[in-house]
């Protein structure tokens, strides 16, 4: 089973990072509206507001606070600071164009800098889909940065948490899923029969439905790695990387033709190239480290390999 668990890594992994590549400027972003704000906004906050518009700021500038999602509704001595769904009548959008001289966020006239036209585009994107904030009404603690989010904490080791029917306990994980149901006092449900969780397996691995002669030999292992052993089964098969390679591809928006040309020549030459490597890559265990280097660098890997005679090579 180790490499079924490397293999939900490199998949988890590999899709975190490559959804959140390939954002267009200010466009409405394909990742939660919440999302949007913390990896987005907030940090524009944090970085260029919140120095004069938080409750940590050593004077307040026009009674507007920005650390706070009330504080932004009401906004300050000038009126409401956005206008939900409407850029173009909010102040905070007016400021940070930098139209109206008189009104210009951060301050050109106190040394700030106009924010990047990225920055001003995000902005407006907020607001038009309605400014979500997932922030408290209590005022954020001074210096607080977005780096609070989740996704940027260091990964820990959770305690295990205790449960009563230790005999449905068959890994730690199972621990996480039965505190939470004996918190609800829910039951967990009767283990499915062989049947159905080879059917299982091979729907999610492969996609397609087991043979005939996979689920009678599965049915008539009495061992306790029969489970283990379908699972290397259907991770050894080609399907497997067919299978889970066309999410890195979707996400990559892999094309074998190009869908805006009708009269020229529709096909791109060689994309089954890229293609068939990143299915190989799935088939093979590639770490996702390397992956991830050879995604980067493409037909530069090479340079990044020492010569057989230096110094370092050994």
């Amino acid at each position: 089973m180790a490499r079924a668990q490397r293999m939900r890594s490199f998949i988890t992994a590999g899709l975190i990072i490559v959804f959140g590549m390939g954002r267009a400027v200010g466009a409405q972003p394909d990742s939660s509206p919440l999302d949007f704000f913390e990896s987005r906004v907030r940090p524009i906050f944090v970085e260029h507001c919140y120095k004069c518009h938080s409750a940590g700021a050593e004077k307040l500038k026009g009674e507007l606070h920005l650390d706070t999602r009330d504080g932004v509704l009401k906004g300050g001595s000038s009126g409401p600071a956005i206008l939900p769904g409407d850029p173009d009548k909010s102040l905070l959008i007016k400021a940070v164009r930098y139209t109206d001289p008189d009104l210009q966020m951060p301050p050109a006239k106190g040394g700030g800098e106009k924010l990047t036209p990225d920055q001003i585009g995000d902005l407006e994107a907020w607001v038009r889909m309605g400014a979500p904030d997932p922030r408290t009404n209590g005022p954020a603690k001074a210096g607080t940065p977005y780096t609070e989010h989740w996704a940027f904490k260091s990964i820990i080791e959770p305690p295990v948490p205790a449960v009563k029917n230790q005999g449905w306990i068959k890994t730690p994980i199972d621990n996480f899923v039965l505190a939470k149901l004996e918190a609800k006092n829910i039951r967990p449900n009767a283990p499915a029969d062989k049947r159905t969780l080879i059917r299982r397996a091979s729907f999610d691995l492969l996609g397609l439905p087991p043979t005939s002669a996979q689920t009678e030999q599965f049915i008539n292992d009495a061992s306790s790695e029969a489970f283990a052993r379908v699972v290397e089964q259907f991770l050894d098969s080609a399907q497997y990387g067919e299978r889970w390679g066309r999410y890195w591809l979707d996400v990559a928006r892999y094309a074998d033709t190009k869908g805006y040309v009708f009269e020229e020549e529709r096909r791109f030459p060689y994309s089954y190239t890229y293609r068939d490597y990143v299915v190989r890559a799935l088939n093979e265990d590639l770490p996702f480290d390397r992956f991830v280097i050879e995604q980067i660098a493409a037909d530069l890997i090479g340079a990044l390999r020492p010569p057989c005679n230096a110094p370092d090579a050994a």
